[in-house]
């Protein structure tokens, strides 16, 4: 009886000792690891800012008088929401754009003095992307408050439908790990830790996408056909003009006088043209601290660092290569050794996108009973 007692006690330690063992932490399983996980969660998603009309701002129905008694105001409010990741909050870079008002009758309805029909979003501190302690992105408020002119409105009713238009400043960044191989074609079989392939992606927190890469592995280089696709609901326009296009992988552009930004505002003097659709620019696509030189893109010759990529039916590629020696241009090539590696293909994207959102409003004069 005794030893029953006794193996009984044994056999609860034991299962003791079982639980204990279990409930220790992995050591190989850090919190950076977790952490890294959901950050890299975070680049995904095809938004980039989102907007819409607060309920009830503006109502429904307004009633104007001619009195004193009613203030004939309009309040609108518009919420904007950064459903991205550029930029973040490390980053200390607002976001550039302007939301702007349009769709009725400046007539009818006017701005005090003062008092303009955009919102700049460089004023707002809330507008960063999805971050590991706000998955929801930044947001902020535009507020409005136009008056409704009685004695313009000349009729009984008027049903404008305000449209909301904001263009905003965003960037893409995707980095796909890839393979570089200085010896492809080998006289003599060798394990390699990789193979060159095709990698397809997703969506990287933007509206704008690398979608696929594209890889070959040559002698003397190693190429990638990187292809780039409007994955949002919007229009992407060019950040910059052509003519400001530099060669050379090194060099940055200056941001062009005369955004296209200012070209979205419905009532604005200067218009959207056909060069300012469809382009995404390249600010550069390197390996390491090598950039690589790419081409063709749009209204422009030969082999460069940065430039526009032109969409057609949403989408554009261009070819990029890394030499494997190094060259006269000053890009470097493949660092010492004939074994093939794996690296991270860093590609960078801006641009300016363009949404919409709209509501109606019914304005009817106030029945006096004259």
């Amino acid at each position: 009886m005794a030893n029953s007692k006794k193996i009984f006690i044994s056999a609860i330690l034991i299962v003791m000792l079982l639980s204990a063992a279990c409930s220790v932490k992995n050591p190989f399983s850090s919190k950076d690891s977790a952490k890294k996980t959901k950050t890299e969660e975070l680049r995904t998603g095809t938004d980039g800012l989102k907007i819409r009309f607060l309920p009830n701002n503006p109502p429904p129905t307004i009633f104007v008088g001619s009195s004193g008694n009613l203030q004939n105001k309009i309040d609108i409010a518009v919420e904007i929401v950064n459903r991205g990741v550029y930029p973040q909050p490390e980053e200390r870079q607002p976001i550039t754009g302007k939301l702007y008002l349009s769709g009725y009758d400046k007539n009818i309805i006017e701005f005090a003095s003062g008092q303009q029909p955009f919102f700049d979003l460089s004023k707002s501190t809330a507008l960063f992307g999805k971050t590991l302690i706000n998955s929801e992105g930044g947001s902020e408020v535009a507020t409005f408050s136009p008056q409704v002119k009685f004695e313009s409105m000349r009729v009984d009713k008027y049903e404008p439908i305000i449209l909301a238009t904001l263009c905003y400043e965003y960037k893409t960044i995707a980095g796909p790990s890839v393979c570089i191989d200085p010896d492809p074609y080998p006289t003599v079989k060798q394990k390699k830790v990789c193979e060159v392939k095709n990698i397809i992606l997703t969506s990287q927190g933007a509206p704008i996408a690398v979608t696929k890469v594209e890889e070959k592995a040559l002698s003397e280089k190693t190429q990638f056909m990187i292809t780039v696709k409007n994955v949002g609901l919007g229009d992407v326009l060019r950040i910059r003009s052509d003519t400001q296009q530099t060669q050379g992988a090194f060099q940055a552009p200056a941001k062009q006088s005369g955004s296209t930004i200012e070209k979205c505002d419905p009532f604005g003097s200067s218009k959207i043209t056909k060069e300012d659709i469809d382009k995404v620019y390249v600010e550069g696509i390197s390996i390491g601290d090598k950039f690589l030189d790419c081409w063709p893109f749009a209204e422009s010759t030969g082999k460069s660092g940065k430039g526009h990529i032109r969409l057609q039916n949403g989408e554009g590629s261009i070819i990029c290569e890394l030499q494997k020696d190094y060259i006269s241009t000053g890009t470097a090539g493949y660092p010492g050794g004939s074994t093939a590696y794996t690296t991270p293909l860093r590609i960078e994207l801006s641009y300016i996108y363009k949404t919409t959102a709209e509501t109606k409003t019914l304005l009817k004069k106030e029945d006096t009973g004259e």
